[in-house]
This record gives structure tokens, sequence and C-alpha cells, in this order.
């Protein structure tokens, strides 16, 4: 009699624990969504640094990004290469000017979530769909990758006064790569073309 009460006791404390993550994951979804829901347009400048598995910084590029829920984003590196990534909705353009080359994909394949401003343009639903959202601390997210061959593992989210501030984003190679965003204009008004790309005359074009 007393080994079944231990083992009910046991059951229930295990039912409550996951009853209480569950509700804690839905509480960090939604606070995220609540954040996320609050901005149509942003903008600004960023600096990203890719550091190696020793921790040690071996890329660092700048630039300019636009970005206009749902799924369009301009993302302008400048320095030390110039590049430029642009999405409308249904397709994505990486341009390298240097290469003259374009590749050009399908937003349909999921090829958006190897670029980070991209978890910022879609939806709350289509992110914990991907990933595990928890909040460890107020307007700071860890978002854990249910997926074992996605491009990042883990992703973390910090929110300044409701603004994003920061992205980092931990990839499956042991690298990390810091976006900080600086200078930023919520809900502006962005010009149309700015999420549309003209693809120029004599260079590369890949279909991927």
């Amino acid at each position: 009699m007393k080994t079944s009460k231990k083992i009910f006791l046991c059951c229930s404390f295990v039912l409550l624990a996951l009853l209480a993550t569950q509700a804690r994951a839905v509480s960090a979804t939604t606070e995220l969504g609540s954040l996320l829901k609050d901005i149509s347009t942003i903008q600004g400048k960023f600096v990203q640094t890719v550091y190696d598995q020793n921790n040690k910084p071996i890329a660092l590029s700048n630039g300019i990004f636009m970005l206009q829920r749902p799924n369009r984003f301009r993302w302008q590196e400048n320095a030390p290469l110039k590049q430029l990534t642009v999405a409308n909705g249904k397709h994505i353009w990486f341009y390298q000017p240097d290469l003259q080359q374009v590749s050009v994909v399908s937003m349909l394949k999921g090829h958006n979530q190897q670029i980070p401003l991209a978890i910022l343009s879609g939806s709350t639903i289509a992110l914990s769909k991907k990933y595990a959202i928890s909040e460890p601390d107020g307007n700071h997210f860890i978002l854990l990758s249910k997926a074992k061959n996605a491009q990042f593992s883990r992703i973390e989210l910090t929110f300044i006064n409701n603004k994003i501030q920061q992205m980092k984003l931990f990839d499956n190679l042991g690298q990390k790569t810091i976006v900080k965003l600086k200078q930023l204009k919520l809900n502006h008004e962005i010009a149309t073309n700015k999420f549309h790309f003209t693809i120029p005359k004599n260079v590369d074009v890949i279909y991927r």
C-alpha cells in the first residue's frame, strides 16, 4: 500500500513538473509573439561577429538592414565584402558582386532559416514549430531547435525596451554568431522596392 502511494506521488510530481514546463513554454512563446507582433517594420545597422569553437573571433562584418513583416527583409553587408540578401516573401536573392554571382532560392524550401534576420520576419507559430522557446529572464529568449539538422541548434534573442538588440546563433559545428543591432527605427514606412531585386546583367545565376 505504501509502495503504491509512493509511486502515485512520484507520478503526480512528474506530471506537475511536465505541466509547469509546458506552461512556461506557452508563456515564453506568447511573450515573444507579443513583442514581435508590435513590429511591422524595423530598420537599422548591424555588426556581426563569428566565433570559432574556441570562442575566437574569425569574421567581422557590418552593414544595414530592413525588415517588413511578414517575410520581407533586406540584409546589406558593406564591409569587409559587399553582399546583399533580399527577400520579397516568395524568393530570396543572395548577391555577391565581387563574384558576379546571384543565388535564387524559394522561401518555401526553408532556406530563410539560414539568415539571422529571417527569424524575426516570420510568425511566432512558425517559430514554435521549429524551436522550443523559453524565457529564462525578462525579455531574453532561448530557442532550441527541434530538428537535428537545423542550421542553428540554439538561438538567443535579447530585447531592451521592447526592441530587439542582439541575436546569438549557435550552429552544429560549434561556432557562434553574435549580431548586434543599433540605431533602430520601428514601424517607419519602407519603400516596397527595397524588398525586390533585379538581377544585374552579366552575372552568374544559380537557382537552388
